[in-house]
């Protein structure tokens, strides 16, 4: 680092560090002082002060102070370390105008964004090097301020794999979407807006009670096991449906595809957060809803031979099998959830999981903070569903579920499910163009999604996303209604379903099935993520099964006003009740909430 660093060494606190005349801390000090509460790691520093002046120690003098004063006007700040939040307050405290952090996996978070090889280059110019002097802050609580990175690949490599369940939840809300209307006249129910509504909400009532059971299977089985049995229906039912010679075996077919995917969704986001680090823990989750976007954006694709082959949407549902069997078998082969194993006392198998997927430098620290975990929770009885209602739970379980079900009423699988129908309503000729467009976009946002969740935070990304989503719905409404943008409204129709799906991607989307597993303790995780999915799941049932007739009855116009609205009411919900856990260990998130410990 420029101007020369000192060695991380334990000290009993700041006052202690310029304690020693003539010691190299005190030479080399820039003269920054420690707020009147110690920090709890070892951070080294870069101060730059503005007017309001520093902060003094309990006890230093105001001669030392004004010394200290006079000696840091011309430095900037830098903060290393492993709590963004609280180097930021410390900043703050001691009067820096500017903060960079960059946390001990290697990732960067504050007011400005610097990768670490930038810093020296970016930040600190050549001719400011001579006016840079290091300082350490320590308490008795240290560790080393230099952590050792660790690395994305294993973990990459056991979430990618797991995300084929999302990939397949993607595949089947898409797999219906083009070839509704070929299956409806190949089946004989071309008339009934109700039977088409039925196949597809048959797999969201199969999600439903898939979801209630794939918690209590990942508790039994393990994340691992559990995503291998949820292959079976997701086989099964993709060949029933393709086999189907009516509308019978086809709900049935769809019904035990849900099944499936109704296990897989409960799963997915508990095994992404158990197995990865907090640093890149948003990128990871993201994840989820990449590959879900990835599906929706395959099954467009593969629909485009139906205009010559009506009959092409048997194979479409034939090649679900493919992605499902790579499920099964992959997972064969990925690690297991450390949480999980040390939960059931495997303790040994967890630390063997944790050095192959975050690397040996840091199991030490995970170990410590799933012990601390373990002891916490240590006396009290395996959750049961009654649990999730108790006082101690029950507001955190109860904004697990408004999310999901706010993210639904919001619209966002109407417009999946339907956009055929609504471009058609809105007069767009090309409605499979418009409909790979919706795909494109939707892949785009969610690698996005991917570049901005550790970086915005879950709170700053819902309220922009919902934010967008509102005005998005509005604009088409407007332009279905207005007689002034009627000449425009198949344009204004598309290029708003186009803003609306991205702003979903980049917020609504990935942060609840992110958040939640973040927010939920322990003890209660499994269960209280599949309560949540359960009522993901029964309003996207509703959803699927009466937008065609709400359409009919009031009108697209006043229904996209109505999910507009919806939207509005969450980001007031978003600001009010959701709380910010970037950067944050699972451990650390469930004592900041209280709702750890044996009860």
């Amino acid at each position: 680092m420029p101007g020369g660093t000192l060695a991380a060494q334990p000290v009993r606190s700041v006052n202690a560090l310029f304690a020693e005349p003539g010691s190299e801390a005190a030479r080399r000090s820039s003269g920054v002082c420690s707020p009147s509460y110690p920090t709890r790691h070892v951070h080294q520093i870069w101060g730059r002060r503005d007017a309001a002046g520093l902060s003094l120690d309990p006890g230093s003098s105001q001669s030392t102070h004004s010394r200290r004063q006079n000696r840091s006007k011309q430095c900037r700040v830098v903060c290393e370390g492993r709590e963004p939040p609280r180097l930021r307050q410390f900043a703050m405290a001691t009067g820096h105008e500017r903060v960079i952090m960059r946390t001990g996996s290697g990732m960067v978070a504050g007011g400005s964004f610097y990768r670490r090889p930038s810093l020296e280059r970016g930040l600190l110019p050549d001719e400011d090097l001579s006016r840079m002097e290091a300082l350490y802050i320590a308490d008795a609580d240290t560790e080393p301020a230099r952590k050792a990175a660790i690395p994305w690949r294993p973990v990459l490599v056991n979430v990618l794999t797991a995300c084929l369940a999302s990939f397949l939840f993607g595949f089947h809300v898409g797999v219906v979407n083009g070839p509704l209307e070929y299956i409806a006249r190949d089946l004989g129910f071309a008339g009934s807006n109700v039977l088409k509504g039925a196949v597809v909400s048959a797999t969201l009532a199969g999600a439903f009670l898939g979801s209630i059971g794939g918690g209590s299977m990942a508790d039994a089985f393990g994340r691992r096991r559990t995503f291998q049995l949820n292959a079976v229906p997701l086989l099964v039912g993709a060949a029933t449906s393709a086999a189907a010679q009516s509308v019978g075996p086809m709900i049935a077919g769809r019904f035990m595809v849900g099944l499936g995917l109704g296990i897989a969704t409960a799963v997915l986001p508990l095994y992404i957060s158990e197995i990865s680090p907090s640093a890149y823990r948003g990128t990871m989750g993201s994840l989820n809803q990449l590959t879900g976007c990835a599906g929706i954006l395959v099954a467009l694709l593969l629909s485009l031979p139906l205009r010559s082959n009506p009959s092409w949407w048997r194979t479409m549902f034939w090649s679900a099998c493919v992605p499902a069997a790579a499920l099964a078998a992959g997972m064969a082969r990925a690690a297991e959830s450390p949480r999980w194993l040390y939960q059931r006392g495997r303790i040994a198998e967890a630390e063997r999981t944790l050095g192959v997927l975050w690397g040996p430098a840091a199991v030490s620290d995970a170990m410590a903070g799933l012990k601390a975990t373990a002891q916490e929770a240590a006396g009290g009885k395996e959750a049961t569903w009654r649990d999730l209602a108790s006082p101690r739970y029950a507001k955190v379980v109860a904004i697990g579920c408004a999310m999901f079900a706010l993210q639904q009423l919001s619209g966002i699988n109407a417009i999946f499910y339907f956009s055929s129908t609504v471009f058609r309503n809105a007069g767009v000729q090309s409605q499979f163009l418009a409909n790979v467009g919706l795909g494109v976009v939707n892949l785009a946002g969610a690698v996005l999604a991917l570049f901005l969740m550790d970086r915005w935070g879950r709170r700053k990304a819902l309220r922009l996303s919902y934010t967008g989503m509102a005005a998005c719905l509005l604009l088409s409404a407007a332009a279905m209604t207005l007689p002034v943008l009627r000449p425009w409204a198949g344009p204004l129709s598309v290029a708003a379903t186009l803003g609306y799906v991205l702003a979903f991607c980049l917020g609504a989307g990935p942060v609840p099935a992110l958040l939640l597993p973040e927010m939920f303790p322990q003890r209660i995780r499994s269960r209280a993520l599949a309560a949540c999915m359960a009522c993901h799941w029964v309003f996207n049932f509703g959803i699927g099964l009466y937008f065609l007739e709400v359409v009919r009855l009031v009108g697209l116009p006043a229904v996209y006003a109505g999910f507009a609205g919806v939207a509005l009411l969450t980001v007031a919900f978003s600001q009010r009740c959701i709380i910010e856990t970037q950067g944050k260990s699972l451990e650390e998130i469930e004592r900041m909430l209280g709702t750890g410990g044996a009860h």
